[in-house]
């Protein structure tokens, strides 16, 4: 059973005409992620068998699988991966296919994983970007674009499999244009809070930005954490999981519970820095 999720009085009090608004995002957010594997998009034929109570899912590394084609074919995309592939996994009974890692990552991220990878004594060729630090929600250049996720996914739907892909609502990449074109849409913090905590924040500019996080562990230096308590972030992401759920037959929210109500509370709701910033008063 899925019940609603409540918001805080703290929350509450902080942007009271936005509630509604805000726990129904979440809500949305909570849902599709458990639901949309287990219903047909209207982009699927209606050929394709209904789904088992409990389906099973082959999660493909996109990266692993595209640079493995490379070194045989000095060139690769998700084009390249077999029909044969495709009906392996058929014939062992695969209902989704859950292809991690598509979207489009930035410099920074690799710039990041290059220096890992230095400290680790590995060579740059060893060095991939966190697939969660995510630039935009498109796929990547390295992958074929979305015209080839389009062709794999029809590929896939034609053996009466789905195919499921990643949505990250908590956070987006330190280099994604909105840190720069739309700061207010993140978690601000201050120059002391980047001097005591230089893991949880970055400077973005001017300003100060905080890294994404949850409430137990230091923030992932390569993403900027959103504010859920602005209206445009709400109205934005929305947007951007309608685009995202249209290109598959699934989603797979990666650390969904990170927006539900209180766990925003728990994380950042006694600093108060989910209160709407830079003029942004959360109007619908």
């Amino acid at each position: 059973s899925i019940g609603l999720i409540s918001t805080p009085p703290s929350l509450r009090a902080r942007f009271p005409r936005d509630q509604k608004q805000m726990r129904s995002l979440t809500v949305v957010l909570c849902l599709l992620g458990c639901l949309l594997p287990l219903v047909s998009s209207s982009a699927v034929p209606t050929a394709l068998p209904r789904l088992p109570r409990h389906p099973s899912v082959y999660e493909l590394n996109t990266r692993v699988v595209v640079n493995e084609l490379k070194q045989k074919l000095g060139r690769a995309s998700l084009d390249d991966i077999p029909d044969t592939t495709l009906d392996e996994l058929e014939r062992a009974g695969f209902d989704i296919v859950y292809l991690l890692g598509v979207w489009q990552t930035g410099k920074y991220g690799m710039d990041m994983a290059k220096r890992l990878c230095k400290d680790a004594g590995l060579p740059d060729a060893d060095a991939a970007c966190s697939p969660f630090s995510i630039t935009a929600y498109t796929v990547h250049k390295d992958f074929g674009g979305d015209g080839a996720l389009a062709r794999l996914r029809a590929r896939l739907n034609l053996r009466g499999m789905r195919l499921m892909v990643d949505f990250v609502p908590n956070h987006l990449a330190v280099d994604h244009t909105w840190t720069a074109q739309k700061p207010h849409m993140f978690v601000q913090g201050t120059t002391d809070e980047l001097a005591r905590e230089p893991v949880n924040y970055f400077q973005s500019g001017s300003l100060v930005l905080a890294h994404g996080r949850d409430p137990y562990f230091d923030g992932w230096e390569d993403t900027a954490q959103l504010n859920y308590g602005v209206a445009d972030t709400r109205k934005e992401m929305e947007g951007l999981l309608c685009k995202t759920a249209a290109m598959a037959d699934g989603l797979r929210c990666d650390m969904a519970m990170l927006v539900c109500p209180e766990i925003l509370e728990q994380t950042w709701g006694s600093s108060g820095k989910l209160a709407p910033t830079g003029g942004q008063k959360g109007a619908s």
